[in-house]
């Protein structure tokens, strides 16, 4: 079974498990032994869509964009995220630690094991240890065992997914949030990554909706303000209200989000109101 079915939301519903204990998931290239139990795949999904999209998401700049070659699993404000624990809890049993003392934060799992050194920063260290690189290179070669836990199964494909080269190709929709793999991604995406021309232009509506109110919600504040000098005033300048606000408050505005002086008038008795309301608040 391959692992864009078996992250589908519609898996397991619609399926029929073949006989046996076990099903084998093709996932990245490599094989993953999850039992046939509903329950059990269901869990073993979710862990493993959450753990993905963590990895994708890490991949986003705070100017919006999405960046797939910048994924990775630094700690972020001292906190990590859980498949780190998942993965040390499923090779050495043991909690891991954050080490810095070459610069980078790297996850140490277990420093004791000499036999099968797991994540590592670039080239592999004379004393090999088992640790989790931040800048999204892996390097290991895992022991497996028989695992039980949900979280497990899902660790261990995570595994096997930083060893394939699917790290910066695996995609998730920000609209519906489907999963895809790309053979030749962007370098970036302005708004993330959209799996059809549906999902975009249902995110461009509400992008547009949100640009609307926001500029909506920013000359209205400003009318507001202008408004309540306006019946500060003992001595009213000789324009009708309306047209006194626009002339206060349009220089405030960019260019491009100038707004008509019928748009004062039209919302004249509501940014009165408003007015009221503040002035009823602070009384």
């Amino acid at each position: 079974m391959d692992m864009l079915s078996f992250l589908d939301l519609e898996f397991p519903d619609k399926r029929q498990f073949p006989g046996g204990r076990t099903i084998s998931l093709e996932l990245f290239g490599l094989r993953v032994p999850v039992p046939t139990d509903p329950e059990v795949i269901r869990a073993v999904q979710q862990a493993l869509r959450f753990n993905l999209t963590q990895w994708i998401e890490s991949g986003f700049q705070p100017d919006g964009s999405e960046v797939p070659l910048r994924r990775n699993l630094k700690p972020n404000r001292g906190q990590r995220p859980p498949v780190v624990d998942s993965m040390a809890r499923l090779l050495s049993g043991r909690s891991p630690v954050i080490d810095t003392r070459n610069g980078d934060a790297v996850y140490v799992l277990d420093e004791f094991d000499q036999g099968f050194p797991a994540f590592k920063i670039g080239k592999p260290k004379a004393r090999p240890i088992t640790a989790i690189c931040g800048d999204g290179s892996f390097v290991f070669d895992f022991k497996p065992y028989a695992p039980f836990a949900p979280e497990d199964y899902a660790a261990l494909a995570f595994m096997r997914f930083c060893q394939s080269d699917w790290k910066t190709l695996l995609m998730q929709c920000r609209q519906c949030r489907s999963f895809a793999v790309l053979n030749k991604p962007r370098k970036s995406y302005e708004h993330g990554w959209y799996c059809s021309k549906k999902c975009r232009n249902v995110n461009a509506k509400k992008t547009t909706e949100k640009n609307r109110k926001n500029h909506h919600d920013r000359w209205f504040g400003l009318a507001v303000d202008a408004c309540a000098r306006w019946d500060a005033m003992t001595r009213k300048p000789k324009q009708d209200t309306a047209s006194w606000i626009y002339d206060e408050i349009k220089e405030h505005l960019p260019l491009v989000d100038r707004i008509h002086r019928q748009s004062i008038k039209r919302n004249l008795s509501e940014i009165e109101k408003q007015v009221r309301e503040r002035n009823r608040a602070k009384s």
